[in-house]
């Protein structure tokens, strides 16, 4: 099965001339990590130092049915995005959801708990909600997915199910303005 790393980089640049540099902080990490896109972290962080990537990821299901050699079972590659991983960045670990067979899950929104007018409330990166859109192969239906960002493995702390289905891969962002148009 593949399997992906991830590499910390930092990112200097001079303002006035447009000019950035980068250098690797650290070695590979991650190696647990499932393959994964569209990374997003908290709004509150952007541009500053982070602990904490969430991404939408595609972890391989284990087949029902032997078929390795030694009768062992073998991972069956994940063909879409399947899954919601937080990856934390200092200690290695790795919190994640899968949506089960044929659910696909959409790029990760990250919705702070508190305003973004009161920063000095946000005491951790994953003091937010992290939302995402399901795709339900099956009935051909989409969930709006909403689960806590510091504890994706307990699951959805709400499903709502959609009138009309999203288009699998539809990409979105949180604000806390409206814009509706007239």
């Amino acid at each position: 099965s593949m399997r992906c790393s991830m590499r910390v980089l930092s990112v200097e640049g001079l303002r006035r001339r447009g000019e950035a540099t980068a250098r690797l902080i650290s070695g590979t990490i991650q190696p647990s990590a499932s393959a994964f896109e569209l990374p997003a972290i908290h709004p509150a962080v952007v541009g500053q130092r982070y602990r904490h990537v969430f991404t939408n990821a595609a972890v391989p299901e284990a087949d029902t049915t032997p078929s390795g050699r030694d009768g062992h079972d073998l991972p069956r590659n994940a063909p879409f995005l399947n899954a919601i991983e937080c990856l934390d960045l200092i200690d290695g670990s790795i919190d994640r959801i899968t949506f089960g067979s044929q659910r696909f899950a959409g790029e990760p929104m990250i919705v702070p708990k508190a305003p973004s007018s009161s920063p000095s409330k946000i005491t951790e990166e994953t003091d937010a909600w992290c939302c995402t859109f399901v795709y339900d192969s099956d009935d051909h239906a989409s969930d709006l997915v909403i689960l806590d960002a510091a504890n994706l493995d307990a699951g959805p702390v709400a499903t709502i199910r959609l009138p009309a289905f999203v288009p699998y891969s539809f990409h979105g962002c949180w604000s806390e303005t409206a814009f509706l148009l007239d």
